[in-house]
C-alpha cells in the first residue's frame, strides 16, 4: 500500500462500515464527506478490490470488504493498544466502551456500578445498549457482553465468570392465601405459573433436590420476554414464578414475597462477561472489566 497512508484509510473504512453512512462517518470522523469517500477509493484501489456496494440508502460489505473490515478492527486495535502500553502511565484513561446487558441488571444494580466507574473516569465515555436479546458480541461489534447463563459455546471470545447467579421460586401471600401453597414440585400443575419465554426451554423448569435432577412442566399462565414485568407480576399475585436471588432479595427480606418449595433448586445460572479473543483490550477496558467485576459480585451474592 505504497503512496496512502494505509492506517488513515482503514480508520475512515472501519467507520463507515460501523455508521452506515458516508456522512455519519464523516461528522464522527470530522472530514468531509469528500475525503472520506477518497479514503475508501484509495484503500480500494491499493487493494485491487471493491470492498462496499453503494446504493442511494444502503452500503454493503463485499466478502473481501468483510475480510479488510475485520483486519481494518485487529490492526486500529493494535496500534492504539500499543500507543497505551508506550503511555500508560502519562495519560488519562479515555475513549469509549460498547456494552451490552440484559435488562434484569439494568433494572438492578447495574445504573449504579456504571455511574461510579463515570465518576472514577470522566473521560471514559460508555455507550449502553440494554436488551434481553441474544448479542453476538462480534458482529455486532460490542466491546463488552453481559450474560445470564448456565453454558458459553463460543470459542472466539474471552470469558470472565463475574459470579453465580441462584434463583427462588416465590409468590405473593395474596396469591398464596387465595390459592394455597405448594408443597411439592408436582403441586405447580395445579398453580398460575409466569414463565420467562426467552429461555431455549421456557415451559421446563429444571430442579435439583436430594441431589437428583428433576425436570417439570409448570401449568403456564403468563409467559414475559421481560424479568422485571414477571417480578411486578408476581408481586401483584399474578402467580408463582422464579427469578434470581438477588432482585427478590429486599421483598423476601420485607415478607412481600414467600420462598417456595426451599428442598427443591433451580440450576445456578453463571454471570459472564465477555469479550472478543481477537481483539487487544486497551486500558479503558481493563479498568472497566476489574470495576465491574468487584462490584457485581458484591450484589448478587446472597446476603
Amino acid at each position: 500500500m505504497v503512496g496512502i497512508n494505509t492506517v488513515e484509510c482503514m480508520r475512515v473504512f472501519r467507520k463507515v462500515v460501523e455508521t452506515g453512512s458516508f456522512t455519519r462517518a464523516a461528522k464522527e470522523l470530522r472530514l468531509s464527506v469528500a475525503w472520506t469517500a477518497k479514503n475508501i477509493e484509495k484503500l480500494e484501489s491499493s487493494l485491487g478490490t471493491t470492498l462496499l456496494i453503494r446504493s442511494t440508502r444502503h452500503l454493503r460489505l463485499t466478502e473481501a470488504g468483510q475480510v479488510c473490515y475485520d483486519s481494518a478492527g485487529r490492526m486500529i486495535d493494535e496500534l492504539q493498544g500499543l500507543q497505551e502500553r508506550l503511555s500508560e502511565e502519562a495519560v488519562v484513561p479515555n475513549g469509549k466502551i460498547k456494552i451490552a446487558i440484559p435488562q434484569i441488571l439494568a433494572v438492578y444494580g447495574m445504573g449504579t456500578i456504571v455511574a461510579e466507574f463515570g465518576k472514577n473516569y470522566p473521560q471514559i465515555k460508555l455507550e449502553i445498549a440494554v436488551n434481553d436479546r441474544f448479542v453476538d458480541l462480534q458482529s455486532e461489534d460490542f466491546d463488552f457482553v453481559f450474560r445470564i447463563t448456565t453454558e458459553l459455546k463460543d470459542s472466539k471470545i474471552l470469558v470472565r465468570n463475574l459470579g453465580t447467579i441462584q434463583r427462588v421460586l416465590c409468590a405473593s401471600p395474596d396469591y398464596l392465601l387465595a390459592h394455597g401453597k405448594p408443597e411439592k414440585l408436582v403441586d405447580l400443575s395445579n398453580h398460575q405459573c409466569i414463565v420467562y419465554s426467552w429461555f431455549s426451554e421456557p415451559d421446563q423448569w429444571s430442579f435439583k433436590t436430594n441431589g437428583a435432577e428433576i425436570k417439570i412442566q409448570p401449568n403456564v399462565h403468563m409467559s414475559v420476554n421481560n424479568s422485571p414485568l414477571i417480578k411486578d407480576a408476581i408481586l401483584s399475585g399474578g402467580g408463582i414464578g422464579y427469578l434470581p436471588e438477588f432482585v427478590v432479595r429486599k421483598e423476601i427480606n420485607q415478607g412481600q414475597l414467600i420462598p417456595l418449595i426451599p428442598d427443591a433448586e433451580f440450576e445456578a445460572f453463571n454471570l459472564y462477561l465477555l469479550r472478543a479473543a481477537d481483539r487487544f483490550q486497551p486500558t479503558r477496558a481493563r479498568l472497566f472489566s476489574e470495576f465491574v467485576t468487584t462490584s457485581l459480585q458484591e450484589i448478587i451474592t446472597p446476603t
